[in-house]
């Protein structure tokens, strides 16, 4: 049997060859197969372009490489009626029956979509795949494949000896991992970390290139064609959200959108409507800062974040009366202003109390208030608690108040430049402490705990005044984490629980670093905080 000429061609430096000149449809000579595998265990993925054959040719030529897997589970009508070695990826059966997505076979097949290695379940998995594309959707169908070895080579140095040999750990985290909806890098650090004990994030991976391929291509399309394409979600959306949301909303053609609501004159705003030409659309009010409008949104977890934010705004207006009055009826004494006035006026601290208990109320209605009798409940039940919820605040308040004025005069050093960095550490704490506004920004569990981090500061100024040696040795572990909460900080969004998280546990360890007698309200650790970190910055 004489060898086939044949020609690969490499498509990108990480992963994948055409190879020409085999004729799948013939048998192949020793020669030729070698050629194959050699291609095959150098590129990772091969395809063999211009191929017409049948299942049965495309069965045989598999026996190239070894006895076909037989899948198993045949209640679930994936495997050929005619060609049991063949597994059938499609919404068409045997029998041209257009499949629907209710039936087992397509529910199996969507978690497909999902980062998975074929047969990684079974004793002895498949050593490959090979697929014949007989019928590609014009959007979507896309199988994406991936270099492990690759990315295992890109990993530092430091990190890279601790994996070897990297095809068998590549091999262990595919049948090991589970598909699901998380980046890859992120899945495959918290594994290594767990079957090593090598502390590795995904930032570890972000010199890796992936070819192009690997990341999805996202279309925006109309009647008239393609608008704009990009592997770049984000520019995508950043580009087209707005003119797309205008789009829809003009499409569901309903005439319940509204512009400058003053006030809840609906009876009802339904959570749902379906337009005339089909599309469901969710209405939303929607604070728009100097009014609000009703609108209609396409997905309705968005309409209910925005409907939130229009039902406290038009709540504001109708409480506006009542808020200034609790205001003005708050009973600030003489000396709880005086010791105040280095943070702000009186009339500052009154607007504060009242706005932290008007946060307070409006995190407990119901986001979803869509009926005139709802909206009059939430605002009688405000009317009725902003007073008493304001004077709980004020209580709260004025305990930090009094641990301020005891704090104050202890952070001037008793010596012009002594301890200097020391001081100014204190002082970054406390401005951050008691930025302006932390009243109203700061919940009322944790300004409950305000006092005693405020009694820990004054201990350790106490403490610095004799030891300011021993005050900088602590200083210095408690800093390292303070910097990398302001550098994460600085670049995620400030309503990030694990962020927060973060923040306050420096502020504990604070406590038990520098008066341990005071306790911490939760246990601290520079493991924990170092865990944590690690976990925000992945």
């Amino acid at each position: 049997m004489p060898a086939m000429s044949i020609t690969v061609i490499p498509r990108h430096p990480a992963l994948g060859a055409e190879v020409r000149g085999v004729d799948l449809r013939k048998p192949m000579d020793s020669t030729t197969r070698q050629a194959v595998i050699d291609a095959w265990t150098q590129h990772l993925v091969l395809v063999f372009p211009d191929q017409v054959i049948t299942d049965q040719e495309h069965v045989a030529f598999t026996r190239h490489f070894g006895e076909p897997e037989i899948f198993h589970q045949t209640s679930l009508s994936l495997r050929s009626d005619r060609v049991r070695e063949i597994f059938l990826v499609s919404n068409v059966d045997d029998n041209d029956r257009l499949m629907t997505p209710a039936e087992p076979s397509q529910k199996q097949l969507s978690s497909s979509r999902q980062w998975h290695t074929d047969s990684s379940y079974r004793p002895m998995p498949s050593v490959g795949s090979l697929l014949h594309g007989i019928e590609i959707s014009r959007t979507g169908g896309i199988t994406q494949f991936i270099n492990m070895y690759k990315v295992y080579e890109d990993l530092p140095k430091s990190l890279r000896r601790n994996f070897v040999p990297a095809p068998d750990f590549a091999r262990a985290f595919a049948e090991a991992e589970a598909p699901r909806d998380e980046p890859l890098y992120v899945a495959l650090a918290r594994y290594l970390q767990r079957v090593t004990g090598v502390v590795v994030g995904a930032a570890d991976f972000q010199g890796v290139e992936l070819p192009a391929h690997l990341s999805m291509n996202f279309r925006i399309e109309n009647e008239q064609g393609v608008l704009a394409e990009s592997r770049d979600l984000a520019s995508i959306q950043a580009q087209w959200t707005g003119a797309a949301r205008v789009a829809f909303s003009r499409r569901a053609d309903v005439e319940l959108a509204r512009e400058d609501v003053a006030g809840f004159d609906f009876e009802d705003i339904p959570d749902s409507i379906v337009s005339s030409g089909g599309l469901t659309a969710f209405p939303a009010l929607v604070d728009l800062g100097g009014s609000v409008a009703l609108r209609v949104y396409e997905r309705r977890d968005e309409a209910l974040a925005e409907h939130r934010r229009g039902i406290e705004r038009l709540l504001r207006r109708a409480l506006a009366d009542k808020a200034k009055q609790a205001q003005r009826q708050l009973p600030l004494n003489n000396m709880l202003t005086l010791k105040w006035t280095p943070m702000g006026s009186a009339e500052t601290l009154r607007a504060d109390l009242v706005e932290a208990a008007l946060r307070e109320l409006f995190a407990g209605l119901d986001p979803d208030v869509r009926t005139r009798s709802a909206f009059e409940h939430a605002r009688e039940t405000i009317v009725r608690q902003l007073f008493p919820v304001a004077i709980e605040l004020l209580a709260l308040a004025e305990g930090i108040i009094a641990a301020y004025a005891e704090l104050r005069p202890l952070l001037q050093p008793p010596l012009l430049g002594f301890a200097r960095a020391n001081y100014d550490d204190l002082e970054e704490q406390l401005r951050e402490l008691l930025a302006p506004g932390f009243l109203r920004a700061t919940g009322r569990t944790r300004l409950a705990q305000f006092p005693r981090y405020l009694k820990a500061m004054k201990l350790r100024a106490e403490r610095l005044r004799q030891d300011p040696a021993r005050d900088q040795a602590r200083m210095l572990g408690v800093q390292l984490y303070w910097r990398e909460y302001l550098k994460l900080r600085a670049t995620r969004n400030s309503a990030d629980a694990q962020l927060d998280e973060l923040r306050w546990l420096v502020e504990e360890m604070r406590v038990s670093t520098f008066a341990q007698e005071v306790r911490t309200a939760e246990s601290v650790s520079p493991k924990r905080l170092a865990k944590l970190v690690e976990v925000l910055r992945g």
